[in-house]
């Protein structure tokens, strides 16, 4: 993400509380299914999907199934205390 670091700031602060329901949850690094069509990342909306430019590899919480794409996954682990499995 190529913001401001106040923006960035700012941007993290909100994310941290709208997004409660991932804190301290397991995560899976996986392959998008593309049967599934598409989805976004929980965060800034990134498309994963089949078309040209789509995320087809992120990081899957499976209770939410909440995608996270790997730039936002390495900004928010800190924050959210996630554990890969």
């Amino acid at each position: 993400m190529d913001f401001p670091e106040e923006e960035k700031r700012k941007w993290i602060e909100w994310e941290l509380k709208s997004k409660k329901y991932l804190y301290g949850k397991k995560l899976a690094r996986e392959k998008y299914p593309i049967a599934e069509g598409h989805t976004h990342c929980e965060f800034c909306w990134g498309k994963f999907g089949e078309d040209a430019g789509d995320r087809k590899i992120g990081y899957h919480e499976k209770e939410t199934n909440s995608w996270i794409c790997e730039e936002c996954y390495d900004i928010f682990k800190k924050y959210f205390y996630w554990k890969l499995i």
